[in-house]
């Protein structure tokens, strides 16, 4: 009757260990999780140009292992906020990676161009007034002027690239790598005013795990032994449930 209170004493031991454990290693995992993203939010974006003399826009990329944790995560930006509901909208597109990028850009031109008057024989006093400009064929335009109307006519472009990677980090890039966004405008009169990337994370590829163990035995007087402790065993080995 001993043996058997001690062993009903020692499996809810091992339970309540294998409890605890588990509650450790969720709320290690939740604090790695906002420790990242907190750390990605507080990156700014940076602004350079590149050899072609491009404009380059480049922030760290928030990370979550999967989009339930970017969308509970706790914010005041709005970047971070309008991105969050892009996120929630294409969540069926995103269960095991992918990403979602959100930037605004802003183009301003100032200029003077030659106006072309037309006058027609049957309402001279009235004339119509044309222009036009094109800077580099990035913007460009025309106008009509009459006496009661004025149209417009106006033309953008612009080629952008897009890059969502991992740069390395420390020294030899040994260290862990940061995840990042950055995107490329041509055209030059063009700004890169905001960004912000989401993306999620590839499964981490383990070699080994580390879990509580249970094992039970018999010694040469057939008195049976049970213990318990920490087990560390290759991943392939791992039975999962």
């Amino acid at each position: 009757m001993k043996n058997y209170k001690g062993l009903i004493g020692n499996v809810l031991l091992i339970i309540t260990i294998f409890i605890l454990f588990g509650l450790w290693q969720r709320a290690s995992f939740k604090n790695v999780i906002l420790e990242g993203l907190n750390e990605a939010a507080s990156d700014s974006l940076k602004i350079s140009r590149n050899e072609n003399g491009e404009l380059v826009g480049k922030i760290t990329a928030l990370e979550t292992q999967n989009t339930n944790q970017f969308l509970k995560y706790k914010t005041t930006d709005s970047l971070i906020k309008a991105l969050q509901a892009d996120v929630k909208e294409n969540k069926k597109y995103l269960k095991k990676q992918g990403s979602v990028t959100n930037f605004s850009t802003k183009a301003e031109v100032d200029t003077t161009v030659t106006t072309t008057v037309i006058k027609d024989s049957i309402t001279p006093e009235f004339p119509t007034y044309k222009s036009k400009f094109n800077f580099d064929g990035w913007i460009f335009g025309s106008s009509i002027a009459t006496k009661d109307t004025t149209s417009y006519k106006i033309g953008y472009k612009d080629d952008y690239s897009l890059v969502i990677g991992l740069e390395p980090q420390g020294f030899l890039g040994l260290g862990k790598a940061k995840p990042f966004g950055e995107v490329t405008s041509s055209n030059p009169y063009n700004e890169i005013k905001t960004m912000r990337t989401y993306q999620v994370s590839l499964p981490k590829k383990k070699n080994f795990s580390l879990a509580p163990s249970v094992n039970f035995g018999v010694d040469v007087t057939g008195q049976t032994n049970l213990t318990f402790g920490l087990s560390l065993q290759p991943e392939k080995l791992a039975i999962k449930f």
